[in-house]
C-alpha cells in the first residue's frame, strides 16, 4: 500500500493506535525529549510495523521505549538527509501502490520534534527492497531490491520528495546453494568514498557489482570489469569501506565470513586480500552472518551472527583492523541479548552499539558500551522491547542539544 502525501503524524498515530501493545504506547513528547540528545528511529520488517521513534542519551546509553511514529509498509532500512530535514525509507513487499515490487518513501522531518510527515513514494521496480543509501553529495538515493535482484537510483526535488528514477539494473545468475541462490538477490548498495563508483552486493550470484556514477544525472554504467566474484556459497550481504578508503570489507551471509579487499580508487577495482570467519573456532551449528560496520576511528570492525534456533551463535563479533595491511584479528564474541541480530548501529559519538534482535519472542533493542581501547562490548541495561520485527536503527541529533 502506497504512502499518500502529505499525512500528518497525529493522524497516522491515531490510525495505528488500536493494534498497538502497551510496550508500543507512546510516552509524552516532553518525557521522551528529556531522556536524551539523539532521536533513534527504528525500522520494521512487518507489513504494518511503521517507523518507531525513541530517544537515546549518549552520555549514559539509555534508550527510551520506542513508539510507532508513522505508518509505512515494512520500512526496514532508512537514511536521513545531511540537514536532518528529510528521511527516506525502503518498503519491503511484493507489491507497492498496486504495482509489482517494493517501494521507497520520502518523509519531511521536523528537527525540533522528530515528527515525520509523508511526502511521496515510488515503486522500486523489484521485490523486497532492503537497503537504501545516498551518494556522497546527497543528491541521489540508491535502493537494492533483495528478492528482485535489482538496483535503482532516484533524484530528489528541492522539497525533499522523490523526483524520478534515474537508473535501474537487473542482476542475473545463480550460484552454489539452490535453496538460497536460485536467482539474483541484491543485498546492499553504496558509493565509493570519492563518489565515482557505486558498488552492489548480490547474495544470489556471489558477486560485488561495480558501476560508474554520473554525479550530474545519477546514471549508473557497468564498470569494466563489471563485477568481482567471491567464493561460491559465500552469499555477499553487507559491506563497509575502511575510514581511509583503502579497504572494503564484505560479510558473507551463508559463509559466515568477512572478506577483505584492497580498493583501487583510481581504477575502481577490488583485490581480495584475506578471509576470516565470523564464528567461534570449532562452531558447527546453524548460523548466518548479517551486519558489518566500523567503530570509532576505524580501529575495530563489528559483525553480527544469527542463529535463530536458541542453540548458540546469536552474537556480535569484534575484530581489530590493521590499518596498514587490512588484516583482521578476532577480539571477542558477545551474545546479542536476543535471537537473530539482523542489524546493529553505532551511535554518532562512537561510544555505543545498538543491536536489534528480531526473531521469536525477542523483538528488542540492546545497547552495548564500546571500550575505545580494546573495542570490546559490555551490555548496558536491560533489553528494550520494540514493535515487531525491529530492523535498522538511525540516530539523529535532537535540535538544541
Amino acid at each position: 500500500m502506497g504512502v499518500k502525501s502529505p499525512v500528518p503524524i497525529p493522524l497516522l498515530i491515531a490510525l495505528m493506535s488500536a493494534p498497538l501493545s502497551a510496550a508500543e504506547t507512546a510516552p509524552s513528547p516532553a518525557a521522551m525529549k528529556s531522556a536524551g540528545d539523539y532521536y533513534a528511529y527504528i525500522g520494521s520488517g512487518a507489513a504494518s510495523g511503521g517507523i518507531a521513534l525513541a530517544y537515546f542519551d549518549s552520555r549514559t546509553g539509555a534508550l527510551s521505549a520506542p513508539a510507532v511514529a508513522v505508518a509505512a509498509q515494512a520500512p526496514n532500512f532508512f537514511v536521513v538527509s545531511a540537514d536532518g530535514r528529510h528521511l527516506y525509507s525502503c518498503n519491503a513487499g511484493r507489491t507497492f501502490q498496486g504495482q509489482p515490487g517494493g517501494g521507497v518513501s520520502a518523509f519531511a522531518r521536523d528537527p525540533a520534534t522528530g515528527a515525520l510527515t509523508a511526502l511521496n513514494a515510488l515503486p522500486t521496480g523489484g521485490a523486497d527492497p532492503g537497503y537504501i543509501s545516498f551518494d556522497r553529495t546527497g543528491k541521489f538515493l540508491f535502493v537494492a531490491n533483495y528478492n528482485g535482484g535489482s538496483i535503482a537510483a532516484y533524484s530528489l526535488k528541492a522539497d525533499g520528495s522523490l523526483a524520478e528514477r534515474v537508473a535501474f539494473d537487473q542482476h542475473t545468475g545463480t550460484s552454489l546453494i539452490p535453496q538460497r541462490q536460485n536467482h539474483a538477490y541484491a543485498e546492499a548498495i553504496l558509493t565509493s568514498p570519492d563518489n565515482r563508483f557505486v558498488l552492489s552486493t548480490d547474495l544470489g550470484v556471489d558477486k560485488v557489482f561495480i558501476y560508474r556514477l554520473d554525479a550530474k544525472t545519477g546514471a549508473l554504467t557497468p564498470h569494466e570489469p563489471a563485477f568481482t566474484s567471491v567464493k561460491p556459497g559465500s552469499g555477499p550481504r553487507r559491506c563497509a569501506f575502511s575510514p581511509d578508503g583503502r579497504f572494503l570489507y564484505l560479510i558473507g551471509e551463508m559463509g559466515n565470513v568477512i572478506i577483505a579487499f584492497a580498493w583501487d580508487a583510481a581504477k575502481g577495482t577490488l583485490t581480495e586480500r584475506d578471509t576470516v570467519s565470523t564464528l567461534s573456532a570449532g562452531y558447527t551449528g546453524a548460523s548466518s552472518a548479517a551486519e558489518i560496520a566500523f567503530g570509532p576511528g576505524g580501529k575495530f570492525l563489528y559483525a553480527s551472527n544469527r542463529d535463530g534456533t536458541n542453540a548458540g551463535h546469536d552474537t556480535i563479533a569484534v575484530f581489530a583492523q590493521d590499518s596498514a595491511t587490512g588484516k583482521l584479528t578476532l577480539v571477542e564474541h558477545v551474545p546479542s541479548g536476543g535471537r537473530t541480530p539482523r542489524t546493529f548501529t553505532i551511535d554518532p559519538t562512537g561510544k555505543w552499539l545498538v543491536v536489534t534482535n528480531n526473531a521469536g519472542a525477542s523483538n528488542n533493542a540492546v545497547v552495548f558500551k564500546i571500550d575505545p581501547a580494546t573495542g570490546k562490548l559490555t551490555q548496558s541495561g536491560a533489553p528494550i522491547t520494540t514493535p515487531s520485527q525491529p530492523l535498522g536503527v538511525l540516530f539523529v541529533p535532537v535540535a538544541g542539544k
